[in-house]
């Protein structure tokens, strides 16, 4: 999936960071992300590790789906969007100084951007980082 917009998400704004090192630190322990696509009929997502590649300005995530996947019959050239879900915790109002709500506090980084499929012959070399990384 080529990157075209990635952005932190934090439950309280003031603690956003969408500087696109901490993206790459965050991604390295919470690589294990969902794939959601949009196709003219149907919402479909897959849960898949992903890498970085090419860490630059315009980086690329990268992952591996099984031929028979409905997002790969349906989903050529489409925008997509990764999750990768964080950390979270539930924070009581006994932790607050004034009275408060409870809330929950997370990370997520959500990022979209256009799909692109290539041939397992041509990838082998990206498949066995992908097993050596997991």
């Amino acid at each position: 999936m080529y990157k075209d917009q990635f952005k932190f998400y934090v439950y309280t704004r003031i603690f956003q960071n969408n500087r696109q090192e901490n993206y790459y630190r965050f991604h390295q322990k919470h690589s294990f992300g969902i794939l959601a696509v949009i196709s003219s009929d149907d919402v479909d997502a897959v849960h898949i590790p992903f890498l970085v590649d090419e860490y630059k300005e315009n980086f690329k995530l990268w992952g591996h789906l099984a031929e028979g996947n409905m997002i790969i019959e349906n989903s050529t050239n489409m925008r997509g969007l990764a999750i990768f879900q964080g950390p979270d915790a539930y924070i009581s109002p006994v932790y607050y100084k004034y009275k408060s709500v409870p809330t929950w506090d997370y990370m997520t980084v959500h990022v979209h951007g256009t799909l692109k499929f290539t041939d397992f012959n041509e990838n082998t070399e990206k498949i066995k980082k992908l097993i050596k990384f997991f």
